[in-house]
């Protein structure tokens, strides 16, 4: 793939560590076509979802895949835009000590249930960098922490996801709402946020805009 948009300002082909994004929803579809898009090519994608058909309006895929398994779409996504992407599709992650399934290299964690994200940083000490992305309605926030702080990013996640007092929008017909506007504010904020890592600049920043609000916490 040619990069000479971008390699000025960053060059990924030095990236060799794994790339793994756990969910491929709203976030994690988009994620992994920005991923593959900049010229990252060691990703592994993690789901058992297939693609319904009220996931069309936010999330990276078509009418006529509906039915179909998202990591295997989402595969396919990735190799026609990158021929070359080494990217792997599995199921949805477990931690199993028996396994010997840790992560490591960089995680983006794009699930919509809390204690599962708290459940994979906890078991998971090796990861050099973590992206925990959480959206509602119109507002988001990205999470971007090194592996030494990741108790700080633990610290955030203190609460369950049945918590009686979390406010969550719904349709009348009782489906969590979700808008591209918001996924695709947040998407972008946290591959900004890892190339600057990346890049060991280590200046994130936070967007505001006039109709989505946007928090970014970097733990260093």
């Amino acid at each position: 793939m040619d990069l000479t948009k971008l390699e000025d300002w960053f060059n990924p082909i030095k990236v060799t560590n794994t790339i793994s994004v756990i969910g491929s929803g709203a976030l994690g579809s988009w994620m992994i076509e920005g991923l593959v898009r900049m010229g990252f090519t060691n990703i592994n994608i993690y789901d058992d979802d297939t693609v319904n058909p009220h996931n069309i309006s936010n999330q990276n895929f078509t009418e006529n895949q509906v039915g179909e398994e998202k990591i295997k779409c989402m595969l396919e996504r990735a190799r026609a835009i990158n021929s070359s992407v080494k990217i792997k599709g599995f199921g949805r992650y477990v931690f199993s000590k028996e396994e010997n399934n840790y992560l490591s290299g960089f995680v983006f964690l794009c699930l919509d249930n809390i204690d599962t994200r708290r459940m994979i940083v906890e078991n998971n000490p090796y990861v050099k960098f973590w992206t925990d992305i959480r959206i509602g309605l119109e507002e988001g926030q990205v999470y971007s922490s090194k592996r030494e702080d990741r108790q700080q990013l633990l610290d955030t996640m203190q609460w369950k996801q049945d918590d009686p007092d979390r406010v969550v929008k719904v349709s009348a017909c009782g489906r969590e709402l979700g808008i591209l506007p918001t996924v695709w504010l947040v998407i972008s904020q946290a591959l900004n946020n890892f190339v600057l890592y990346l890049k060991e600049e280590g200046a994130f920043k936070t967007i505001i805009s006039d109709s989505v609000s946007m928090k970014t916490v970097a733990f260093k």
